[in-house]
């Protein structure tokens, strides 16, 4: 889980910025089985690593806020993961704490689905399909 960890954060290196408004949804799973890594690849499919970014780029899905991430743990470069893909990874140590407020179909040519399940969703803002298209959906 470290070389996998490890080769997010080279990948984003440049665009990382803690502490960032703009994020980018990265699957773990699919860049295991780029490593080779296909156990991990499995085991991970619905996994995703939260990039935040110097700045709004191509293909950036959400700008969210921290509160939709319950249960993420920031690694030491600043990109943040779920606690089951920390613990496993003795990577990431400190609860993971974004700003802003959350944002589905940020750029127009984005699309974007948040599934809420049960719970709550306490966030400053609320922006679905800003410029892209986006759905947001809850249940229970």
């Amino acid at each position: 889980m470290n070389k996998l960890l490890q080769s997010i954060e080279k990948e984003f290196e440049t665009e990382i910025e803690k502490g960032a408004r703009h994020y980018l949804e990265v699957n773990i799973g699919r860049e295991a089985e780029k490593l080779g890594l296909t156990a991990l690849k499995d085991a991970f499919k619905n996994s995703h690593a939260i990039i935040p970014l110097r700045e709004p780029r191509h293909g950036m899905k959400v700008r969210i806020d921290g509160r939709t991430f319950v249960g993420y743990v920031e690694c030491h470069s600043g990109i943040a993961v779920p606690g089951y893909v920390a613990a496993k990874a003795n990577h990431c140590s400190q609860p993971y704490v974004p700003n802003d407020s959350m944002t589905i179909g940020w750029h127009d040519d984005s699309v974007g689905t948040y599934n809420l399940s049960g719970g709550t969703l306490n966030s400053n803002g609320l922006y679905v399909g800003y410029q892209g298209e986006a759905t947001f959906q809850q249940t229970g």
